[in-house]
């Protein structure tokens, strides 16, 4: 089963399905309707544990395939930041002005235009001025960019756990220590909400008790990597273990917990199945980043632009629309800015030793 990853996989199609989940909720909230929720969580939060589970796998991974911690970091930075860049500089310069209700003079020159350049810098920052004011989420250029910061936290946090636990030694020992550790996160976690519900720590414009609920899911992520747990795997039983779960009442502590155990379990039974039906998809071209990356602007300006046309455009084909263009600019992205950085990345990476 620890062959797994290197033949053929589902991680391509599972991270498709987990950007359509955040793209369905993010719709909702944009049109202002109700948010579509599945086991007590609104989808598009499910579609970002699904990337955090995955994350942390893929990431501890790469860490035990090379861990010369400059490659790391250059791997980590090629993967992140050249898109990221582009797409600040795109939307900054170039569409925001043509959404804007100020004049394109009133938008260069406001002040607040050149701080959303922070976001290149991991430091979100989500309205420009005059963009989407009126819209029913208003402001929000792009209210993904959140967990940017926190992945690449832990990018840097990883390693040193990895590290400490021996879990490269894929043992006995090792596993229980990642998998305590990963339980008391999770511990942590349901303290947090069910007695500090409304704490806010703010940290470099990240909220910290926000972003904490995701770092159990990377953890997560990191024990599905070990053999012994992998062949406990099975597509089957983890169909069966979520309609158990479809029924325990939304909101208990008892959903909660059942959640953390099962909904890994279904993921990584889909992802690490025995032959995998959607191996070859989106395998040419891995659009999933950049579909994070424009998803949300897209299907902001496409409500602004059904309103300023006076079009009562329902949520369906809002979110539809938004899928087809977003998907699109994705590939674009993928074979002008991505391949393009992920080929440079290996010319570096040649280049240390």
């Amino acid at each position: 089963m620890e062959e797994k990853t290197k033949r053929e996989n589902n991680f391509n199609i599972i991270r498709m399905v987990a950007a359509l989940m955040v793209m369905a909720g993010h719709m909702a909230y944009i049109c202002g309707t109700t948010v579509p929720s599945l086991f007590g969580e609104g989808v598009h939060a499910l579609g970002v544990k699904i990337f955090f589970l995955v994350g942390g796998f893929l990431i501890s991974k790469s860490w035990l395939s090379d861990s010369s911690p400059i490659r790391y970091i250059v791997k980590r930075i090629m993967r992140i930041f050249p898109a990221l860049l582009v797409y600040c500089l795109l939307v900054t310069f170039i569409f925001a002005p043509l959404l804007s209700t100020l004049s394109a003079k009133e938008y260069y020159l406001n002040s607040a235009t050149l701080v959303y350049l922070k976001n290149i810098l991991l430091y979100p920052i989500y309205s420009l001025p005059g963009v989407f004011e009126f819209n029913p989420y208003p402001n929000a250029v792009n209210g993904s960019l959140w967990t940017l910061p926190v992945e690449f936290a832990l990018y840097i946090i990883v390693p040193a756990v990895i590290t400490l636990f021996g879990v490269c030694k894929k043992d006995k020992k090792s596993f229980r220590y990642i998998s305590m550790f990963t339980f008391l996160l999770c511990v942590g976690q349901l303290i947090r909400l069910y007695f500090f519900p409304t704490l806010r720590i703010v940290v470099y414009g990240t909220d910290v008790i926000t972003a904490y609920d995701l770092v159990p899911w990377y953890f997560m992520g990191i024990i599905y990597t070990y053999p012994i747990i992998q062949k406990k795997l099975n597509i089957q039983v983890s169909i069966v273990l979520l309609l158990l779960l479809s029924c325990i009442p939304n909101g208990t502590v008892l959903e909660r917990i059942m959640l953390y155990l099962i909904f890994p379990y279904m993921v990584f039974s889909f992802v690490l199945a025995e032959k995998p039906f959607f191996a070859r998809m989106f395998k040419k071209h891995e659009i999933s980043y950049g579909v994070y990356l424009y998803s949300f602007f897209i299907q902001q300006s496409v409500v602004y632009l059904g309103k300023k046309l006076n079009m009562n455009i329902s949520y369906t084909w809002c979110l539809g629309i938004s899928v087809v263009l977003t998907f699109v600019v994705a590939l674009i992205s993928a074979k002008v800015v991505e391949e393009p950085a992920q080929r440079l990345c290996r010319r570096i990476l040649n280049r240390i030793k």
